[in-house]
């Protein structure tokens, strides 16, 4: 069985999809529905944590974060959460900076790539392997694991790098 097929190739439109989805979501509803004062006490807490950080602190929390996608199926759904919950506070920042949620998102989209194209691949080898294992039984899951293996290798390898760029970003370097 080949790494890239049609099917992983759909899965990855769709995991995409589902993130930037999401996140959208959750920006446009927390930029419509929190308060001011309150969006602007995270900026400020996010603000003092930023100061400290390293890329080291960055990838272990997006790792951390975001783990649960090595679990076929059930991982979907902490993983949803926690885009959902960054999406959350991409609205509270798009208050404070009065701008629209969608262009923010856009933006942290281009300036994220790495973290994304890394959640994307995950996330589109956890639809396409569990959507495998349902659809063909354990004879597909056992064809597709070793690819499960190398998407989660690259996804590993694409937080890293992520939380590098990120850092440098934050450092204005």
């Amino acid at each position: 069985m080949k790494y890239w097929t049609s099917g992983f190739g759909w899965s990855l439109l769709i995991a995409f999809l589902l993130i930037f989805i999401v996140m959208l979501q959750a920006a446009v509803t927390a930029y419509r529905t929190v308060p001011e004062d309150q969006a602007q006490q995270a900026f400020n807490q996010m603000m003092t944590e930023r100061e400290k950080l390293t890329a080291t602190d960055i990838f272990i929390n997006n790792l951390r974060s975001t783990w649960t996608l090595i679990v076929p199926i059930i991982g979907i759904i902490p993983f949803i959460v926690v885009m959902h919950n960054t999406g959350w506070i991409i609205g509270e920042l798009s208050l404070v900076y009065n701008i629209y949620p969608s262009i923010v998102l856009q933006n942290l989209m281009v300036i994220g790539f790495t973290e994304i194209l890394a959640y994307t691949i995950m996330l589109g080898e956890n639809i396409y392997f569990s959507a495998s294992t349902l659809t063909g039984g354990t004879s597909q899951a056992i064809d597709r694991t070793p690819h499960f293996i190398l998407s989660t290798i690259l996804y590993v390898i694409l937080l890293f790098i992520g939380a590098v760029i990120e850092i440098m970003v934050i450092s204005g370097a």
